[in-house]
């Protein structure tokens, strides 16, 4: 899946995966901090921004779980078994 530079900002990305078995495509923001360390040296640390999006739907994939906000990303090991 891509990994967009943002038009206009050399420091933010957008990432699209998907992951199996649930074939979930996700996609977030993310933007580069670059730190300095108390001996100078720099680091790089990419921060992800606001939430991450599933783009398609997850239907009865996630009905093992209750909690709203980690639906998106659940996949019932019951599916698989059956």
């Amino acid at each position: 899946m891509p990994i967009v530079r943002l038009p206009g900002e050399s420091n933010r990305v957008e990432v699209t995966i998907s992951a199996n078995p649930s074939n979930g495509v996700f996609q977030a923001q993310l933007y580069l901090k670059n730190t300095t360390n108390l001996d100078n040296s720099s680091i790089d640390d990419w921060i992800l921004e606001g939430d991450i999006s599933r783009l398609n739907a997850y239907g009865n994939q996630s009905l093992c779980i209750n909690d709203r906000v980690l639906q998106k990303y659940c996949y019932c090991r019951e599916i698989i078994q059956s």
